[in-house]
């Protein structure tokens, strides 16, 4: 049927007949329109599904036209709209904020759609307001104001709320049923409270209640609700009959009969059961609520209180929203819930269970005296329990490494030696057999067995001991902190082993369970917050690692760091991150931390020869020995980490451009992963990788070169090394091409590159993107610029499409973009993009970020090219005053000058010129620079 509107209007007149006038229309629309009439009776048939057939279309109508009024950014009143929260029959909800400055807080603008603004709609939106207004309560929305927008639509301001629908936030928390009925105490405070102030809601369910992060209720959309007695309910009830939700509608709202306030203690009713349940009520082929208890998920007593919320007959509900409230909370304090009855048996239950506490009271009191006789005893067998625990303990331990170790003759060895692997294999058989070894000691032992397979790239063997040590957990009974940490550690260990397998929704599984128990048992959880931390710097994540780190500074200066490895290893992946935002901003402090983590790895470990159940109180007077065993130097200990932190100290200095020290602490970490994990190994060969770059940085490009291609042939041939990881060699192989100006070989190995990611590492967009940008740089160099910028666009969509606002490919991109348009004499193009990139760099790094210096020289470079020179002296000057320590900033001096030169002011570019030939730390383009320019 293509004519909706004429079908809506006979609807609409025919709606408006008396029941015995509707008869006589449909046979005079009969012999005027039979093919109309035939298809008419058909909807007309189920005047609810009518209605809301109706309300769709008009929405969808009015919806376009609303979208040409009133689109995110518009202006209404004092509001600016922010973004479209949502959009019914009658109206579109906007997020909003106010303009002049009064307050800074959110808010919830309704406007009334377009096309449906006829004096009804207009009077019914207008009796909304008068609604909100008379209602103030914690729980209800809160009206704000309201007026009339420039196109004449009317309008109001309410109260935002940032929250989830009641039964969503429910599910997410996995809340108790004692929880759920709190917050349904909520909404019955609210309807109540609007109930006594003679207003009947007539739409309560799950999308009108909303629950705040802080888990206050808020019910809203008062659009159909009635004032009683008032000349708007009068003019309003025929209307009301076609506006409701039947899955929650009460009997009488469905039939047209009378409604009153039982009405919403009905829909409470259908409300409690779908929270309690999970389930829906409405069944669409009896169209009627159905109400199913299987099993024992909803208590008897909660179950009698839905079934009377829910009667056919509303005479036969509660009679208020107040009663429904009270026998809630009668369930809550173990009262006699009314719904249930009044019988003896029933009221003598409840008051054991209620008064509980007290009858237990007299026994306790009764126990107390022979609690008090048999303390001392307690106290004294205490002590010699814990002797013989230690002993015991003691005993099982050295039976464990005597078997262990006398299984392991020479004879039974795999080979003519033993290998560690073959140790580890007898502890297995060991642990999985002795029943006699302590099992409160499992959790420990299968940490170290997981912890030594995950350093040797054993991930299965690793991922199975760290699982053994979390299922086969037993409490210590005498040192609960103790076992408490192994379990810790399983969790740690997790996190760490699906951090190397790239699998990061894992990996933030078991580091955020680990917080979590650590928090819960009192642990010091800096191991999980260094683990976290380093998950988020893969992910781009400034704001979230920020806080990580922030949080977990806290704990490295607290006296319970498990150990001084953990400490410095924290202290070192935190520098790490500072390093790779802000290299420049924050020298120092990135500086100290990486300091004083090579500080504790250059001390000796020190060991205590009590465990910790020896040390408390009640053992003191057995236990008087606390010798420590001094053992190696930490970085001995823990070589791997020490290579890593140095490693990161390498980039650090790679990044502020100095080169030395860079190449000084790449060498040492080359060192230490050699000989722990020899030559071949993938992080050996990442360490020799950054001594390629360096060598590439300082001019040695052949070096770099080769070294790069040999750590591209030796993965390859390395079968414990995935192909995703080799292709950063060859990646990084193409790039010193491209420096070395051989743009067409660099060209091809960026294509290889390329197809080697999609191939074997499609998950990286990080390193396709990166490969995208350097196809973008050579097509550009080779006099392809349309392609260039093809290629660069599609970094810039990728990244945003990806990674959103942070990060910063899609900025090199655009850094790159600029310079093309330049010499292409696209002013505007390049100009926009030079803003759009401006924008980026202040909102995710900050007003004194190197990038800002790095898309200033874009632009400069980018006008010269245009001969701009006269707006080039202009833009730059800011340059000479700014307190940005960049890198970057000499380079802008050069082209100032030369633009002061080309603009015939010599002797301030000379002046300029001398500065920086006076330097001795310029960078090598801008020297390069500086004698062509003497030489031309």
């Amino acid at each position: 049927m293509d004519d909706i509107r004429k079908f809506e209007e006979y609807y609409q007149q025919l709606f408006a007949l008396e029941e015995e006038k509707r008869i006589a229309w449909l046979k005079i629309l009969e012999k005027k329109e039979p093919d109309f009439y035939n298809e008419f009776v058909k909807l007309f048939k189920n005047e609810p599904e009518a209605s809301a057939y109706f309300d769709s279309m008009e929405a969808k109508i009015s919806g376009i036209m609303d979208d040409k009024i009133h689109t995110t950014g518009n202006i209404v009143g004092n509001y600016r709209l922010n973004e479209l929260l949502g959009s019914g029959g009658m109206a579109n909800v906007y997020k909003a904020s106010r303009i002049d400055g009064s307050f800074q807080r959110d808010s919830a603008l309704k406007i009334i759609k377009r096309g449906i603004d006829t004096d009804e709609i207009i009077s019914r939106f207008a009796y909304e307001r008068s609604i909100l207004a008379s209602l103030k309560h914690d729980n209800i929305t809160q009206l704000y104001d309201g007026g009339v927008t420039d196109k004449g639509l009317p309008y109001f301001v309410m109260e935002f709320i940032d929250g989830e629908d009641i039964i969503t936030y429910s599910n997410r928390h996995h809340l108790s049923i004692r929880e759920k009925l709190k917050l349904f105490l909520q909404v019955c405070d609210a309807i109540d409270f609007a109930h006594k102030n003679l207003i009947i809601h007539r739409d309560i369910k799950p999308g009108n209640i909303l629950v705040e992060k802080d888990g206050k209720v808020k019910l809203m959309d008062f659009g159909i609700a009635k004032i009683f007695g008032s000349e708007e309910d009068r003019f309003f009830t025929r209307a009301d009959t076609r506006i409701l939700t039947l899955e929650y509608a009460s009997p009488e709202q469905i039939s047209g009969d009378y409604v009153n306030t039982t009405s919403d203690i009905y829909q409470a009713g259908v409300l409690l059961y779908e929270l309690l349940t999970n389930h829906k009520t409405y069944d669409k082929k009896e169209k009627n609520h159905i109400f199913e208890f299987k099993r024992k998920s909803v208590p008897s007593e909660l179950k009698s209180i839905i079934q009377i919320a829910t009667r056919e007959n509303p005479g036969e509900r509660y009679s208020s929203a107040e009663s429904l409230k009270n026998d809630i909370q009668n369930y809550l304090h173990n009262r006699p819930v009314k719904a249930k009855g009044d019988t003896f048996a029933y009221h003598a239950r409840k008051f054991l269970v209620r008064n509980k506490v007290a009858l237990i009271s007299v026994f306790m009191v009764l126990m107390l005296i022979g609690f008090i006789t048999g303390k001392y005893i307690i106290d004294i067998t205490e002590a010699r329990k814990a002797a013989a625990y230690r002993t015991m303990h003691a005993n099982s331990t050295m039976n464990f490494l005597l078997s262990t170790f006398a299984n392991q003759l020479p004879r039974n060895a795999s080979g003519d030696t033993l290998t560690v692997f073959d140790l580890m294999n007898r502890m297995e058989y060991q642990l999985e057999n002795d029943k006699t070894f302590f099992k409160e000691n499992l959790s420990r032992v299968y940490n170290l067995l997981a912890d030594i397979h995950f350093r040797y790239k054993n991930a299965e063997k690793s991922r199975e001991f760290y699982h053994n040590a979390i299922t086969y957990h037993v409490d210590d009974p005498f040192d609960l902190h103790f076992s408490h940490r192994q379990k810790y550690i399983a969790y740690v260990g997790l996190g760490r082993h699906f951090f190397t397998e790239n699998l990061r929704d894992s990996s933030n599984y078991y580091y955020e369970k680990a917080i979590k128990l650590a928090e819960e048992k009192g642990l010091n959880p800096i191991e999980a917050y260094t683990g976290l931390g380093k998950l988020e710097i893969l992910g781009g994540n400034y704001q979230r690692t920020d806080s990580l780190f922030k949080k977990g500074m806290k704990y490295a200066r607290m006296p319970d760091v498990s150990s001084k490895e953990s400490l410095a290893f924290f202290l070192g992946v935190y520098g790490n991150f500072l390093a790779r935002y802000f290299p420049l901003e924050n020298k120092e402090k990135i500086d100290s931390l990486f300091r004083a983590s090579l500080q504790l790895f250059n001390e000796r470990i020190q060991y205590n020869s009590n465990m910790d159940f020896e040390k408390k109180n009640v053992f003191a007077g057995f236990y008087k020995r606390e010798d420590a065993i001094k053992g190696p130097v930490l970085k001995i200990q823990h070589p791997t980490s020490y290579a890593e932190i140095i490693n990161y100290y390498g980039i650090y200095f790679y990044r502020i451009q100095e080169y030395d020290s860079a190449l000084y602490y790449f060498n040492e970490a080359y060192k230490a992963n050699s000989k722990y994990y020899g030559e071949n190994s993938i992080v050996a060969l990442e360490n020799a990788s950054n001594i390629a770059v360096i060598n590439r940085e300082k001019g040695n490009t052949e070096k770099a070169r080769k070294i790069f291609l040999e750590c591209w042939n030796i993965s390859r041939k390395n079968k414990d090394i995935q192909p995703a990881f080799s292709i950063n060699f060859f990646h990084n192989y193409a790039s010193v091409l491209y420096t070395e100006e051989k743009y067409e070989e660099s060209l091809q190995a960026f294509d290889t590159v390329l197809m080697l990611r999609k191939k074997y590492a499609p998950e990286n967009d990080f390193g396709m993107n990166h490969a995208y940008r350097h196809i973008g740089q050579n097509l550009h160099k080779l006099g392809k610029p349309y392609k260039a910028l093809g290629y660069l666009q599609k970094v810039v969509s990728l990244h945003q499409e990806k990674a959103g606002d942070k990060g910063f490919q899609d900025v090199n991109a655009q850094l790159q973009m600029i310079v093309i348009h330049g010499e292409l004499g696209n002013f505007e193009q390049m100009n926009e993009l030079y803003a759009d990139n401006r924008s980026k760099i202040k909102r995710r790094f900050g007003d004194d970020s190197y990038y800002i210096h790095r898309n200033m020289l874009a632009k400069a470079n980018a006008m010269l090219k245009m001969n701009r020179t006269t707006e080039t002296v202009k833009f730059l000057e800011p340059v000479l005053t700014d307190s940005i320590n960049s890198r970057d900033k000499n380079h802008l001096l050069f082209i100032y000058a030369k633009s002061q030169h080309e603009s015939g002011n010599t002797n301030r570019a000379d002046s300029i010129m001398n500065q920086l030939y006076a330097k001795n730390d310029l960078e090598p383009k801008v020297k390069e620079a500086l004698e062509d320019f003497q030489n031309r």
